[in-house]
């Protein structure tokens, strides 16, 4: 059943190179001028290893929910995986950014997805026919591709992607 090959832990398991992480933390802090940033080298050279560790570890949990959580109910790494080639490149290789934007539409995984299991009123749905809607955001693009290339592998269910504007984009906020 669809619903649950498409519930996942909603991450995407990216390989981060740890070195380069702290390397970037540790230039932006300490490019600084020391009037500025109040602190030694040194100091900011411990804060950079201090943050890594962090994001180590909240890679290390991230990675343990890999494969088990169930968290997302709409995971395109379930549905349309992204070879491992292309995560060992890192999320911010232009190699794996063209991956994405080509099979997924987005170049971000997709943010605070939920389900919806009611028809919106006036949609008329034979008898013998579910329905169930997915609601999330994206950071850039809808997930075009993605939502192509799932319906061609399953031509027995309907797809129908809607966009919505966001308030910036409406004017709402200036």
């Amino acid at each position: 059943m669809f619903q649950e090959e498409a519930r996942g832990p909603g991450i995407i398991p990216w390989r981060l190179d740890y070195a380069a992480i702290e390397e970037d933390i540790f230039n932006l802090t300490v490019s600084q001028p020391p009037s500025v940033r109040g602190v030694s080298v040194e100091y900011c050279r411990d804060q950079a290893r201090q943050f890594v560790e962090r994001v180590q570890a909240r890679e290390a949990r991230a990675a343990a929910l890999a494969g088990c959580g169930q968290n997302c109910p709409f995971d395109l790494q379930m549905l349309l995986p992204i070879p491992f080639d292309i995560l060992e490149m890192g999320m911010r290789h232009p190699g794996a950014i063209a991956w994405l934007a080509r099979h997924w539409g987005t170049e971000h995984r997709l943010l605070q997805v939920e389900t919806s299991v009611e028809a919106r009123p006036g949609r008329r749905i034979p008898a013998d026919h579910r329905f169930l809607g997915y609601r999330f955001f994206t950071v850039d693009h809808a997930p075009t591709a993605a939502v192509e290339a799932i319906a061609q592998s399953r031509p027995r269910l309907s797809f129908t992607l809607r966009s919505r504007p966001t308030p910036w984009e409406k004017g709402w906020l200036t």
